[in-house]
């Protein structure tokens, strides 16, 4: 999230803190009734406070926290962490800037006041999730949010998310410190932008915002391009929203030094800030999860926000003036880094979707320990002084370094498996903990050098499909293994093995292409590689509006496309597929998708094996978890009309070719109207859609391997 740099007056303005006056919306530009009216020396005046900056805060924390409740009006309620980009910019900005023109800048005081304004608030959240974590977490779950603790303790935690995946999924509703990917993003500008104003403060003012604006420039037309190639990578990297940032700071720059009393029109700012105002308010209501996001979408949202910031005394900064905004946006910074783990924490705990009126609670919570957190925590550490600035920078270093250690305790014991022991076990012995080095992905298109070892004398067999056949692929290895066959894992997400067919996915734009690039590199592999007898075969071949297959070279929406279509779509592309690789001589074996379950049933293990987990529980709900029926489901709920559409085109098309072996997971999972899940000891999925080692060998048990490799 942002800055929030409420400091942003700097060494001038320390003294208004005394005076109940946040310098977050104090700057160095008097708006009276025009645009951008100017600044000339750091009057009183133009110092004073600007209200309608906080308001603006509350509007883009309200968005956020809407969102993340999962409001069905407020679909584009994520945008509003770029408001807080835009504000960032702008303020900082306006403080460096001024402070240089005065020759007053010291790049250490610039440091003190950012580690005063964000890092003490910051603390209180990442030990309250360390302390949740020793207390309620399964030891998995303990390492993931140790390693995420280190990376926000460094700065770096945008980058851990980038690898983790798109912010959108279902799966980081479950950490509870994604949030602070902005928080990340902000601190990187910190180190970065002072340093770039000091190399360019000899610059006439319309040179330095030449290059601010060129440097815009480049990073909007990298978040442009980036956005269809590599969206994870666009959303949380720090090139790719410098722009936003930026947008702010020319402002800044374009202010400083305007007549303060020149001739303005008060109708034109009043259009200049409705505009900007509802700029906003459409990409808020308008914009929907899953978009591609930033880009070019978020050209509105930022062009708002800089109208806002830039139409001081206008009608909709006036509307922003209301007590109640401002006081929401006093308390923004605390907000935002409280209600985020408040909901993650209880969607770990509570294995289906929150109540409203848990929700509500939580929020409530948020909002009280906001409060607390600003007038105990924020405005003390903000509002205190030090004579020795060295000094404090390291002592917040080593505050630091303290919580990148204990993150980096839990990541490396692997969650401190001593509190749970039995757990832990069943989560190492399920596969849960291992790395996929094979699995190929977008920002990783290169398999590692044991996924395809080079021949031998005994024969191979291959794995080709998506994270669903890497599911299975310990287990494959292992029967391979016993069988005296080398096992080749070609895998890659969201890549089914098939040819002529590609699935679409509305998160992922370019992956049409590139999987149909990754499948024919596959065949062309495979066709030189005459010891590989047998091609394993399985993938996601579910239908949803996120994901149908289409064929290669489809451009457009597949969304709307009927489940009957996407089945035929991929029919026809495993079809080619198997048919390619018969022809090379290979013996191919295909399994079915396995029954998609509504939970995860290792959070319902976790629940039961961590008896403080099921008390907290039980605090939110007011009620246990009736887990009696959790170690199966019926079979209808796990098993779709789609799913069941794609099973029939399987078996015609095991039908078409005598040679090919068809596995049907149902047929080890499901029996008398209802598919396992767990059976005590084990449990048989990894997640909702994944199989666990538990599972998968359950599933390949059934695979005759004599009668396979039979001539």
């Amino acid at each position: 999230m942002s800055e929030y740099s409420r400091d942003v007056v700097g060494d001038l303005t320390d003294s208004l803190d005394s005076k109940s006056m946040d310098e977050s919306a104090s700057v160095s530009v008097t708006h009276r009734s025009g645009l951008s009216e100017g600044l000339r020396t750091p009057t009183d005046r133009q110092k004073r406070y600007r209200p309608d900056i906080d308001g603006l805060r509350a509007i883009a924390v309200l968005s956020v926290i809407g969102f993340h409740c999962g409001v069905p009006w407020l679909g584009g309620g994520f945008v509003g962490v770029d408001i807080f980009f835009v504000i960032s910019g702008y303020l900082i900005c306006s403080l460096i800037y001024r402070e240089m023109r005065q020759g007053t800048f010291r790049i250490s005081r610039f440091y003190e006041r950012r580690f005063k304004r964000i890092l003490p608030a910051l603390f209180v959240v990442l030990a309250f999730c360390l302390v949740c974590a020793y207390l309620i977490l399964s030891p998995l779950e303990a390492r993931r949010l140790g390693g995420t603790a280190a990376a926000t303790a460094l700065s770096l935690s945008n980058f851990v998310f980038n690898k983790q995946g798109n912010y959108f999924v279902a799966f980081a509703e479950q950490n509870p410190l994604l949030m602070t990917w902005s928080l990340a993003v902000e601190e990187q500008f910190y180190f970065v932008f002072p340093l770039l104003m000091i190399a360019l403060v000899r610059l006439r003012k319309k040179y330095l915002f030449a290059v601010l604006a060129g440097i815009c420039v480049f990073s909007l037309a990298v978040s442009i391009r980036s956005e269809f190639r590599r969206p994870e990578w666009n959303f949380y990297m720090p090139v790719t929203r410098a722009w936003e940032l930026g947008a702010g700071a020319l402002l800044a720059i374009w202010e400083a030094g305007r007549l303060e009393h020149r001739r303005t029109y008060k109708w034109l700012v009043n259009l200049s800030s409705l505009t900007g105002l509802l700029l906003i308010l459409a990409c808020v209501f308008y914009y929907r999860r899953g978009m591609r996001f930033p880009g070019y979408e978020a050209v509105p949202l930022v062009l708002g926000s800089v109208l806002i910031l830039a139409s001081g005394g206008g009608f909709a900064n006036r509307i922003l003036s209301t007590k109640p905004l401002v006081g929401i946006g006093l308390i923004s910074y605390s907000l935002y880094l409280w209600h985020w783990p408040l909901l993650s924490f209880a969607r770990i705990l509570i294995p289906a979707p929150l109540p409203p009126v848990l929700i509500g609670k939580l929020m409530a919570f948020a909002f009280a320990a906001a409060v607390a957190s600003y007038y105990l925590v924020e405005r003390p550490f903000r509002s205190r002084t030090y004579k020795h600035t060295g000094r404090v920078l390291l002592s917040y270093g080593a505050v630091v370094c303290c919580f990148a250690l204990c993150g980096g305790v839990f990541y490396v014991t692997g969650g401190l498996p001593i509190r749970a022991r039995e757990l832990g076990e069943m989560e190492k012995l399920a596969g849960l903990t291992g790395h996929s080095p094979c699995l190929v992905t977008a920002d990783s298109p290169s398999l590692s050098p044991g996924c395809a070892p080079p021949a031998s004398s005994s024969d191979s067999i291959a794995l080709l499909g998506d994270s669903h056949a890497e599911a299975v692929a310990s287990a494959l290895r292992h029967f391979a293994s016993i069988n005296g066959l080398q096992t080749l894992d070609l895998t890659r997400t969201n890549c089914p093995p098939i040819r002529g067919t590609s699935r679409w996915v509305a998160l992922l734009p370019t992956n049409v292409d590139s999987c149909a690039q990754f499948n024919k590199a596959v065949l062309d592999y495979l066709g030189h590689r005459n010891d590989v007898r047998f091609v394993f075969i399985t993938g996601n071949f579910g239908s949803s509006p996120n994901g149908n297959f289409v064929p290669d070279g489809f451009k457009g929406d597949a969304s709307h496309m009927s489940a009957r279509e996407s089945a035929l779509n991929l029919e026809r592309g495993l079809d080619a597929e198997i048919t390619a690789l018969e022809s090379d001589g290979k013996r191919v074996i295909l399994m079915d998708d396995v029954p998609i379950l509504s939970f995860d049933p290792f959070r319902v293990a976790r629940y039961n094996e961590l008896p403080i987990r099921r008390w907290v529980t039980k605090l939110l709900l007011g009620n246990a978890l009736d887990n009696s029926q959790m170690n199966t489901v019926p079979q209808p709920e796990a098993i779709t009309s789609a799913a069941q559409l794609t099973s029939m085109r399987l078996s015609s098309l095991a039908a078409s070719h005598p040679l090919l072996t068809l596995i049907d997971p149902k047929a080890s999972l499901c029996k008398d109207g209802r598919c396992k899940v767990a059976d005590g000891t084990s449990v048989y999925y990894a997640d909702n859609q994944h199989l666990s080692l538990f599972g998968s060998r359950l599933v390949l048990s059934q695979l005759d391997w004599a009668a396979l490799k039979a001539p």
